[in-house]
């Protein structure tokens, strides 16, 4: 096939890659004996199914089936194709791949979008330190960012030239409709208004650019701050086949390390909020992309934490979107708290004026949720000061704020924490704690439901039913497949019950000639989902399973023996039975003649 690549090469191209290393850029993991595990990034679940084997290379998940390769893990994860995914991985491993026959290396391919967004993140850098960077460097001294800040946000400047961005990414090989594509461009139309194209033009010009990257420390999108106070404040990169704004939360990447050290995140509104909390030290920030936090954002860093802290703007958008903000987060079984930001302060304001002790000691006074939806809905009630409760504005204030504080609940799933919510709420209230819990079980049966549970696929998470017989030889033979010669002597696909790990025991048996690891990528990137499914179970098996493997080999072999012979046994039987009732003496005689010890029902023994 033209512009294939060598298996050689792609087979070095695994033997180089940490596949724990490479899958820990994208979510947790925690060792759990020879194996590592997390929380699936691919479908819904709140206990961990997913595990990566470093000794064979692969990774499975046990509630939704996904597995494979690194090759696999990142044409899942990153939607690269085949080449896309080996290219990328050699790239990291220093390992040239030769250019595809035809020049033609999947041009309109997501790994070229991948390259064009760091060729551009180059250039805005390089535009920065110039002598037309002086203007975004003043700016950014002015908001008090240190060299080393920006240096490790990556923050550069957009000229303010109409395509200086697109003559570069051009002259780096990328076709204009390739910049476009990218969301680093945008489309010219003629001068008379009509939809006929007149060329391109760049998206972001005389900005300070702001990279956006994944979990993973790639950039894929941007954000662009107007230096001039006539021009929009921002503009954001568009939706592109890399960047999905409710997907992404800004600063993960550099984030990761210090929420698994503290054990909570910091959400924030905007990208110089999170800067600024960085700047003070706080690294366990993290900022939504868009006007709101979306579900698909809360996923992401439920895989990284159980406990949020919302330092939202304490305007009036910031207080709705901090109360949408908390449903989501309470529906996914988060921990929510939010901080109380002094009025007229966002985040990068209060670390400007207060410093780090200021940010420290208005995270140390934190409210909870019922604190917070009370003061938030006395404050929108009064239109007041932050301070007083809705008590001061009477009963009506009360009620509003109770109605408000059951709304987030019902959000919430069941259990001690929504309970003891409720206790305090009623406690505010001064009524019943019974009159709260009917009125939040008629909210919740009006919903339809307590919480967005988890997909179907989600089922079979959690602690996975012992192997059979025949999937404990199949992961012995994975493990040695040195031993599959003696087994074929032995063992045949039809002493195998179950049709998908017959099949997969036949391509053990076919495939024994490529070695263990090579053998079990074959199997876990197999185009049937049940064999890679199988498969990525039974290459899971711990290795200490098998300490007494001559022992554990010949009991596997007397076992499909045995059983061999009893189903032997017991297709004569049926024969000389069918044959006695059916009065034919000449098949009763063959059949007695291999199985003697045969007798009628009622005969003595």
């Amino acid at each position: 096939m033209a512009g294939r690549i060598p298996d050689e090469i792609i087979q070095q191209v695994l033997d180089r890659t940490n596949i724990v290393e490479l899958i820990g850029g994208y979510l947790p993991l925690r060792q759990a004996g020879s194996r590592w595990k997390g929380l699936c990034p691919f479908h819904t679940e709140k206990t961990p199914s997913f595990m990566v084997n470093p000794e064979r290379q692969i990774f499975h998940c046990f509630g939704c089936g996904k597995g494979g390769s690194a090759i696999a893990f990142l044409m899942e994860q990153e939607r690269f194709s085949f080449p896309e995914a080996v290219r990328f991985l050699a790239d990291r491993a220093g390992i040239r791949v030769p250019a595809a026959r035809g020049g033609d290396r999947d041009a309109e391919g997501r790994l070229r979008l991948v390259e064009m967004h760091r060729l551009a993140a180059e250039q805005f850098r390089a535009n920065l330190a110039g002598a037309e960077g002086a203007a975004a460097r003043g700016y950014l001294e002015g908001r008090g960012l240190e060299p080393s800040t920006i240096e490790r946000f990556q923050l550069g400047y957009a000229l303010g030239q109409w395509d200086a961005l697109l003559r570069h990414l051009v002259r780096a090989g990328y076709r204009p409709e390739e910049v476009e594509r990218a969301g680093l461009a945008a489309p010219r139309r003629d001068p008379g208004g009509s939809m006929a194209r007149s060329g391109a033009y760049d998206r972001f010009r005389d900005r300070v650019m702001i990279p956006i990257a994944d979990a993973s420390g790639k950039i894929i999108a941007f954000g662009g701050r107007a230096l001039r106070p006539d021009d929009v404040k921002y503009i954001n990169s568009p939706e592109t086949p890399l960047y999905r704004k409710g997907l992404h939360l800004y600063g993960l990447h550099l984030a990761v390390r210090a929420i698994r050290e503290e054990g909570w995140a910091i959400l924030v509104e905007g990208y110089f909020d999170l800067i600024g909390l960085h700047r003070g030290g706080f690294h366990n920030a993290v900022a939504a992309l868009g006007t709101a936090l979306t579900a698909q954002q809360v996923e992401v860093l439920a895989r990284y934490t159980d406990r949020a802290v919302l330092a939202f703007d304490p305007d009036r958008a910031g207080l709705q979107a901090a109360l949408r903000g908390i449903e989501l987060l309470l529906a996914r079984g988060l921990a929510v708290e939010e901080a109380a930001l002094p009025e007229g302060l966002d985040p990068d304001g209060l670390v400007a004026q207060r410093g780090r002790d200021g940010v420290a000691e208005v995270l140390a006074r934190t409210a909870d949720v019922v604190d917070f939806a009370w003061a938030a809905a006395g404050r929108a009630a009064r239109r007041g000061p932050r301070a007083s409760g809705p008590g001061a504005g009477g009963v009506d204030a009360a009620v509003q704020a109770g109605e408000a504080v059951l709304g987030v609940l019902a959000r919430m799933g069941s259990g001690i924490r929504r309970d003891k919510y409720a206790q305090k709420l009623a406690e505010r209230l001064g009524v019943g704690e019974a009159s709260i819990r009917a009125e939040l079980a008629r909210r919740v049966a009006g919903r339809g439901a307590v919480a967005p549970g988890p997909p179907p696929a989600a089922a079979a998470c959690g602690p996975q039913p012992s192997p059979s017989v025949e999937g404990e030889l199949l992961q012995l033979l994975l493990r040695q497949p040195e031993r599959i010669p003696a087994t074929r002597a032995v063992v045949l696909p039809d002493d195998f019950s179950d049709p998908t790990l017959r099949r997969v025991f036949e391509m053990v048996c076919e495939g024994e000639a490529l070695g263990g690891p090579a053998l079990t990528h074959a199997l876990v990137g197999h185009e049937d989902e049940a064999i890679r499914a199988a498969a990525g179970g039974l290459a899971m098996a711990d290795e200490r399973k098998f300490e007494e493997a001559d022992r554990i080999f010949a009991d596997f072999l007397r076992y499909f023996a045995r059983r061999r012979a009893d189903r032997a046994k017991l297709r004569i039987r049926q024969q000389m039975e069918t044959a006695d009732r059916a009065g034919d003496p000449e098949t009763l005689a063959q059949a007695k003649a291999a199985h003697p010890g045969w007798r009628r029902a009622g005969d003595a023994p």
